[in-house]
């Protein structure tokens, strides 16, 4: 189970992550799958990062790997992150890819 957090705040579980590095990465995409847990201040910053990345719209971003207690097993720091592209295929499924300038591995 993954988890995604913008700064210290866990915003939500994901239903699925792709494209996660055993290494560090110097820039790349991941592409998350959104469930029924969807958060306000997620979808957000999809909208926000889709349209300004370059002015200001990028932030950095955690997707984290849950243990079975729920707690924080590893954690993928992606620096200056933002929504390339996103897509539904119904209401309660989204697919986002995120594009990043670096990934740091905790």
């Amino acid at each position: 189970m993954f988890a995604i957090e913008l700064g210290q705040m866990r915003l939500e579980t994901l239903q699925s992550v792709s494209g996660l590095a055993d290494g560090h990465t110097q820039s790349g995409q991941i592409t998350i799958t959104r469930g029924m847990d969807k958060s306000n201040e997620l979808t957000e910053w999809i909208k926000e990062s889709r349209v300004n990345h370059n002015n200001g719209g990028a932030r950095n971003v955690s997707i984290c790997r849950l243990d079975a207690a729920n707690t924080v097993a590893q954690r993928f720091n992606l620096r200056n992150a933002w929504a390339s592209s996103w897509s539904a295929s119904d209401e309660a499924i989204e697919t986002v890819q995120i594009d990043f300038d670096e990934m740091v591995i905790e």
